[in-house]
């Protein structure tokens, strides 16, 4: 099993995905000397789909030490990694505010 499915599997388990020791990588440290810890909310969303296994293994890449997924339940009971659980349609006037 690939090191990325395996740690996708761990996060819908766990809703945490840790990565390795803490590290900083910009070599600055916290108040009290260690370096910080670097969370990763949904991946690395600003270059790949949200909750996506490139986007889970690209944050790992660039040093993530924690990957936090959103999960929310169907109504079977199965956990799901999505941000939002509610969907809405929203329509635009011609001046563009909301309808």
């Amino acid at each position: 099993m690939p090191r990325v499915t395996a740690l996708f599997m761990v996060a819908v388990t766990s809703a945490c995905i840790v990565t390795s020791e803490p590290r900083s990588m910009t070599g600055e440290l916290t108040l009290r000397g260690q370096a910080p810890i670097v969370i990763a909310h949904r991946g690395a969303s600003a270059y790949r789909p949200e909750h996506t296994l490139a986007a889970y293994a690209l944050s790992i890449e660039q040093g993530a030490d924690f990957i936090e997924p959103d999960l929310v339940m169907t109504r079977d009971g199965v956990l799901v990694a999505r941000h939002e659980p509610m969907l809405a349609r929203v329509e635009l006037e011609s001046d563009g505010s909301i309808r």
